[in-house]
Order: structure tokens, then C-alpha cells, then sequence
């Protein structure tokens, strides 16, 4: 399904558009992470910032506070809410 959306938003932003998810620009790698925790909405922000960070071979160091915060200001902070977007 995500894939199909996908395709048809043609970008991630437009994916988490249809999903519902609220954008807020104020991290510029809101989508990677807000993208991380839909793809998997089980882990808290600990995880998330540490593949992050090995992903990208440390250029972008997220800490799992920012984390937190982009999470808390899509309305993702918790599994279930995550988990009600897939």
C-alpha cells in the first residue's frame, strides 16, 4: 500500500500528506525520521537516531531527544499512533 502511495504522491512528503501525518519543516531531516518510524512504528527514539546515524555514516547526528521532538510534533510520539497511519 505505501508503495502504491508512493508512486502516486511521487515523494514522501506527498505519502505522509495522504497519511494524515502533519509537516513541520523545522528539522531538516524530519522526513527521514518521521519515514523511519512509520516504517517501523515499534521502537521508541533511541533506535531511530542510531540507524540514522549509521546510515549516514554520522553526517547527520540526530540525537534521540530531536527525535523525540519531530515525533511529538507529528503526532507519531507514540506506537499507536504510528501504527494507526500504516
Amino acid at each position: 500500500m505505501l508503495a502504491e502511495a508512493a508512486t502516486a504522491a511521487h515523494s514522501v512528503a506527498g505519502v505522509l500528506r495522504l497519511l494524515g501525518v502533519r509537516l513541520n519543516r523545522a528539522s531538516p531531516h524530519h522526513q527521514t525520521v518521521v519515514g523511519y518510524a512509520l516504517a517501523r512504528p515499534e521502537p521508541g527514539p533511541r533506535k531511530p537516531a542510531e540507524f540514522i546515524r549509521q546510515a549516514t555514516d554520522g553526517t547527520c547526528a540526530l540525537s534521540h531527544g530531536s527525535v523525540s521532538n519531530i515525533l511529538h510534533r507529528t503526532g507519531l510520539s507514540t506506537v499507536s499512533a504510528r501504527r494507526s497511519k500504516l
